[in-house]
């Protein structure tokens, strides 16, 4: 399969934003782009769209604070949520920079959201 690639919705203070949910490349992964949020948050939106559960593994970055990997289980037919700090979960360096890197099955799809 491909390389997938997405950027993150911009998220404006008291206002609401419209984003789309791609899904997780099942032999690649996902790779969401973390460039112009390196002092500010992502929140990463999931969905699972097969009648099982499913994990999300967000892999670390390799950066100074890039010391493990996290797992989000996404219920069946589900949402989940979780707020990515660049330092923890930024690539630094080679042709991902930039990025944070998120493998799981393909039944998942990812949106990212830049908080202001």
């Amino acid at each position: 399969m491909a390389i997938v690639k997405i950027d993150p919705a911009a998220a404006v203070l008291n206002d609401g934003v419209t984003m789309a949910f791609t899904a997780i490349d099942a032999a690649d992964g996902l790779y969401l782009n973390f460039a112009g949020h390196t002092d500010t948050s992502i929140a990463v939106l999931l969905q699972n769209t097969d009648a099982g559960a499913a994990e999300v593994v967000v892999k670390q970055g390799d950066g100074i604070g890039g010391v493990v990997d996290i797992a989000v289980t996404v219920p069946a037919s589900g949402f989940a949520a979780v707020a990515l700090d660049s330092s923890s979960f930024m690539i630094t360096k080679g042709d991902y920079k930039g990025y944070v890197h998120l493998t799981g099955p393909a039944t998942v799809k990812v949106a990212g959201v830049g908080m202001p």
